[in-house]
């Protein structure tokens, strides 16, 4: 479909992708629109329009995690290196296809959604080195490439969630009868907040939980909570707090604690 001055080659769509051409494609050469055309359809066929929807509701979810947005950064830099890669196993020669790139980087400089889809500045860069590079290997991967890679993840990845699965099932002993409490080392005061001040209100807030063998808070909730805020502010103190862990038959272990936040107006 023809798009408006401004908007650069790119796909747009998941179940039915559409490629957009700028309005000025009309004056390209043959092997110009060829050569982007196979770009924009290798997209199509990978589904990256998809992949990237997911990967940007992904890191939407965990907005508070730079690292996930950083993947994100690498998904969609990553899909346009195997586009090109695509182009040049079609046959297109790899520096006419890198001086295509230069040009149309060129001739968009000015059009923001333009260079947003061609890439910019050490982005582009690193695509005509990847272009240019001829001791890159552009074959696909084959199904029995995918599995071994899949095998090797799993293998790698196994130990680690074995690990975390016996973590989260290490038992929590209730206190007494042979378990002692763990004690408070060291605690943060909760911050009062502005609104619960205003409104002169105080009391206490219960939080349930598990104290670690290395006296460290987990699992923290809250069994009876305060308005405005308190209960957030009591539960983000707690897990800053260092325990002395609970003891039995003179061995640290996981105990269930209950824990009781003060909130006094001096």
């Amino acid at each position: 479909m023809e798009a408006p001055r401004g908007y650069g080659p790119m796909v747009w769509g998941v179940i039915r992708p559409v490629v957009f051409l700028p309005r000025e494609a009309e004056e390209w050469g043959l092997d110009v629109r060829d050569a982007v055309l196979r770009h924009e359809l290798a997209h199509c066929a990978r589904g990256d329009c998809g992949w990237l929807l997911l990967g940007r509701l992904i890191a939407g979810l965990f907005w508070f995690q730079p690292l996930a947005w950083l993947a994100v950064r690498r998904m969609s830099s990553e899909s346009e290196r195997a586009a090109d890669d695509a182009v040049l196993r079609s046959g297109v020669r790899a520096d006419d296809y890198a001086g295509l790139l230069v040009r149309l980087a060129r001739s968009m400089r000015g059009d923001s959604m333009a260079a947003l889809a061609m890439g910019e500045g050490t982005e582009l860069e690193g695509r005509l080195k990847a272009v240019l590079d001829s001791g890159t290997n552009r074959r696909r991967l084959s199904r029995a490439g995918a599995f071994a890679l899949a095998v090797a993840m799993c293998a790698a990845l196994l130990p680690v969630a074995a690990a975390q699965k016996s973590k989260t099932d290490e038992k929590a002993y209730k206190i007494g009868g042979g378990v002692k409490a763990p004690s408070v080392i060291s605690k943060v005061e909760p911050r009062y907040t502005q609104e619960a001040r205003d409104a002169k209100l105080q009391g206490s807030v219960l939080l349930a939980g598990e104290i670690n063998k290395q006296g460290v808070p987990e699992n923290i909730r809250v069994l009876k909570g305060m308005e405005l805020g308190l209960s957030e502010s009591a539960v983000a103190a707690v897990k800053q707090w260092k325990f002395k862990p609970g003891m039995k038959d003179g061995k640290p272990v996981r105990v269930k604690a209950n824990i009781e936040v003060n909130f006094r107006l001096n």
